[in-house]
Parts: C-alpha cells; structure tokens; sequence
C-alpha cells in the first residue's frame, strides 16, 4: 500500500470548520461515495465548469432532461416570440403603410 501511495497519488490536508468534515461524510455517504471520492468529483466538476467558455450553458442532467421533455413546447414558444419579435420591428418603424403578420 505504501509504494502505491509514493508512485500513485499525491496527498494534501484540507482543513474545514469544525463539524463540516461530518457534514461532507454524510454527503458524500448519502451518494454512496467515500470522503475522498466527492471532494475529488467536486474539484473535477469545479474545474470543468470553471473553464467552460462563457457562452456555453452548462446544465444538471435535471435541468437537460426537462429541456428535452420540453422540446416540442419550447420550439413553440421560440416560434411565438420570434413572431412577436418581428411584429414589433414592423409596428415600431415610422412607415405608416407596415402591414400585420
């Protein structure tokens, strides 16, 4: 066990509040998933969203699926508005002879 943590892993002490670290285990228990284990998928999810470029959305596979569920409904609504939209540039020119859509 000794060699692989020398030629393996890297080791650093991360110290917290007192009564977090029991907080963190119990987190991390309740998503069946050692201490370690979450603190190191915080840091990698921490990581990728930091870098994400700052016109891309990033979303919990919650949020996608609703999306996805939505799909239909949503291309709906982008329709409606870019219809709305379009309405408006024409009623908000100064052309009296602007016909409705």
């Amino acid at each position: 066990m000794e060699d692989y943590r020398k030629t393996k892993v890297d080791q650093f002490v991360t110290r917290v509040p007192k009564g977090k670290k029991a907080d963190l285990q119990a987190h991390a228990a309740a998503r069946d998933e050692s201490l370690n284990g979450f603190v190191n998928r915080a840091i990698d999810e921490t990581i990728q969203r930091d870098n994400v470029n700052d016109d891309t959305v990033v979303l919990d596979k919650e949020a996608y699926e609703t999306l996805i569920d939505l799909g239909k409904m949503g291309k709906q609504y982008i329709d409606l508005i870019t219809t709305e939209n379009e309405r408006d540039l024409l009623h908000n020119t100064d052309d009296d002879k602007v016909e409705e859509i």
